[in-house]
């Protein structure tokens, strides 16, 4: 049986966005692993599909790729603001089997070589945005990504500093020679749970570290 996928790490302040995703995602995969940084209690959703992992968030953003290396199949990994779209990994497998790379609906191009600024010197393809045509991008946002494990081989321990998940998704990548590509959608695609604390807000003012990593990998 073909193994489909999703993971995503959460924190406690967004247990009902979390909720949200889960249940977007529930119809669609054959299981979803669930890691709770450091969460006291349960989402009120039990399910078969659904295993809990409690961790202390010391991987950060990078616990939605927790056990990756033992896992066989179509691997999304997933954000806990996002809801899916009902077509979503159906749609992700089909680009996966066509192009045998990694597939996103948020990326970013650097026209730059090298890089002057991780966070203001790309072009870039959001998620909650329209993206016009499937476009190949440097970066990959790996709160909507998906791959094949024959593809991309991960393991968690790649993911070298926490919070910054995408950077170590996409250096990956790019040194197995996997292409990434953002698929077109709609603006609207994807509804959205806001929070007032993101990882965007805490580290786009400290990026020496994001583009120093991104100009080790982009030539």
């Amino acid at each position: 049986m073909i193994q489909v996928r999703a993971q995503i790490a959460s924190i406690p302040a967004r247990i009902r966005s979390l909720e949200n995703a889960i249940k977007s995602l529930q119809p669609q995969v054959n299981n979803i692993q669930v890691v709770l940084n450091n969460y006291d209690r349960l989402p009120d959703i039990s399910h078969r599909k659904v295993k809990y992992i409690h961790m202390t968030n010391e991987f950060g953003d990078a616990a939605k790729f927790y056990g990756v290396e033992e896992f066989d199949g179509y691997f999304f990994s997933c954000d806990d603001d996002l809801i899916y779209p009902p077509d979503y990994v159906q749609r992700m497998i089909a680009a996966i089997n066509q192009h045998h790379c990694l597939v996103t609906m948020h990326g970013k191009i650097f026209k730059q070589r090298p890089i002057g600024s991780y966070h203001h010197g790309a072009e870039k393809f959001r998620c909650l945005g329209s993206v016009d045509i499937d476009t190949y991008v440097d970066v990959a946002g790996s709160g909507c990504a998906a791959f094949h494990t024959d593809d991309l081989k991960l393991k968690l321990s790649d993911f070298q500093k926490p919070n910054m998940a995408d950077i170590w998704l996409s250096k990956i990548a790019h040194e197995q020679g996997v292409k990434i590509l953002c698929l077109a959608h709609p603006v609207g695609y994807f509804g959205y749970n806001h929070h007032e604390d993101n990882i965007y807000d805490n580290n786009h003012r400290n990026e020496s570290y994001q583009t120093e990593l991104i100009n080790t990998f982009l030539k």
